[in-house]
């Protein structure tokens, strides 16, 4: 299928790539398709709306900048999810990327939780966390997703 997206023009997207969230994520509840852009080896994606060319998310593989991320996710959001378990699951993290990149955040607090298998996402709330939504992310981090996003 062709997806219309601001960033990136027309792009051809394989129907088994598409995401569907039921509940849409957090301020974007009626959007429900999404796809995620870029090669899953690299610090930055991208998260675009099926149904909106407009709304594209940045986000990142947690783990790679913060190697000692361990969400915990509610036995509610794994069944959601249809996983048994968090390995089960690919997880990524809103990035919000300000003025000066150098002060960029990941929300570690709420990550993306994705069954790649069953192609069900939710934006799930972690237990008992100390994580933040505005989670800082390393100088040397954030330059090269400056350079990636830019």
């Amino acid at each position: 299928m062709n997806i219309m997206t601001t960033r990136f023009g027309e792009v051809d997207v394989a129907d088994d790539k598409v995401i569907n969230f039921p509940d849409g994520i957090i301020g974007f509840h009626s959007l429900k398709n999404f796809v995620l852009l870029g090669k899953e080896d690299r610090l930055v994606m991208w998260l675009q709306s099926v149904d909106n060319p407009k709304l594209a998310f940045i986000v990142v593989n947690p783990f790679l900048f913060e190697p000692n991320y361990q969400p915990e996710i509610s036995e509610v959001d794994l069944n959601f999810l249809k996983a048994e378990r968090l390995e089960d699951l690919h997880l990524v993290s809103i990035v919000v990327v300000p003025e000066d990149p150098e002060k960029m955040t990941a929300n570690l607090l709420g990550p993306i939780a994705i069954n790649v298998q069953a192609k069900v996402g939710k934006q799930v709330i972690l237990l008992d966390s100390e994580y933040s939504v505005k989670h800082t992310i390393t100088r040397a981090d954030a330059r090269e997703m400056s350079e990636m996003v830019n």
